[in-house]
């Protein structure tokens, strides 16, 4: 699931960000997204991206400067339903 972001704040320059949100299961059938990908507690330097599925699983999202370019990978191996 291809995303792009782009925040339009008045007086700050516009950033672009793209991500790819993996969906992975710990077992059984493939996860199901109930909510999000949304972003929360946004700052000059970081940014909170949450989702929601309905099994539980680690948290993988790939970003970068294009949907075509996503050059980092960010896991957190925790299983959970509510990942950020």
């Amino acid at each position: 699931m291809n995303h792009s972001l782009k925040s339009s704040r008045p007086g700050c320059a516009i950033a672009i960000i793209s991500f790819l949100l993996v969906l992975r299961p710990a077992a059984g059938d493939a996860a199901t997204l109930q909510r999000g990908p949304y972003l929360q507690a946004g700052t000059a330097s970081s940014m909170i991206l949450r989702w929601r599925t309905d099994q539980p699983g680690d948290s993988r999202v790939r970003i970068g400067a294009t949907a075509s370019n996503l050059i980092a990978e960010i896991i957190n191996p925790n299983v959970t339903t509510e990942h950020l």
